[in-house]
């Protein structure tokens, strides 16, 4: 097509445009309020990279259950989920400092305990990771505004970042020498997790080897262990 029919034809529509009253900048950004969400909890909006489609946090997503759901909610984390010794955790961080205290005998269970907090003038309820020797303790990912609320209305609640996990997920990985920590879950299945795999470590008395997938149950009927370890 010829420029000068482009040339115009794009001023017969913006003449029309300006005409009815419609603008480009304006149809776009009705597009874009329509399509945003909105969190049920703080009313921010949802950002597209956060897979939720009811709230804008892990935060809020939370609040939202101890609030509906009466109590500790199984699965209601994001992380890599599993029982282990017939107790549920939310994720690996959670798996490794309950398998800490177990081999060390130290009590150590669930907290039903619920705590209360106030956030943006409402007040929520929430419920820790642990009760170990009457200590409660929280096991967090990252800091937040949410989370800072609580712990500065909780202040007997122990909360445990990165660098305070670190002891436990280091001394699981050294003892029991996994790849991942989540492998240590009850009715784990190492076969299904590498089944797009065409190859996997494994290692036995500190000897690492690269195997084929199809000979991996093999190798673990004859005591070998998914991963490699460093020498």
């Amino acid at each position: 097509m010829p420029q000068k029919i482009k040339e115009n034809i794009s001023k017969g529509i913006k003449k029309y445009n300006e005409e009815h009253g419609i603008f480009k900048k304006e149809k776009i950004q009705k597009r874009r309020n329509k399509k945003q969400k909105y969190c049920k909890v703080c009313g921010n909006v949802i950002k597209e990279t956060f897979n939720s489609k009811q709230y804008c946090s892990d935060e809020c997503r939370h609040i939202f259950l101890s609030q509906h759901t009466g109590g500790y909610r199984l699965g209601s984390g994001r992380g890599k989920q599993g029982w282990y010794h017939g107790v549920h955790c939310d994720s690996t961080w959670e798996l490794a400092f309950l398998i800490y205290h177990l081999d060390h005998n130290i009590d150590i269970q669930r907290c039903k305990e619920p705590r209360e907090y106030v956030y943006n003038n409402e007040k929520h309820q929430y419920y820790p990771d642990f009760i170990v020797d009457d200590k409660i303790y929280e096991i967090k990912g990252y800091k937040s505004d949410i989370s800072e609320s609580k712990h500065i209305q909780n202040p007997d609640v122990i909360v445990l970042y990165k660098n305070e996990m670190k002891p436990y997920i280091d001394y699981v990985k050294k003892k029991y020498e996994v790849r991942e920590i989540y492998e240590l879950y009850d009715r784990y299945n190492p076969k299904k997790d590498i089944q797009n795999q065409e190859y996997v470590f494994v290692h036995k008395n500190g000897m690492n080897t690269m195997i084929k997938v199809d000979k991996f149950q093999e190798y673990l009927d004859n005591g070998w262990k998914r991963g490699r370890i460093n020498k």
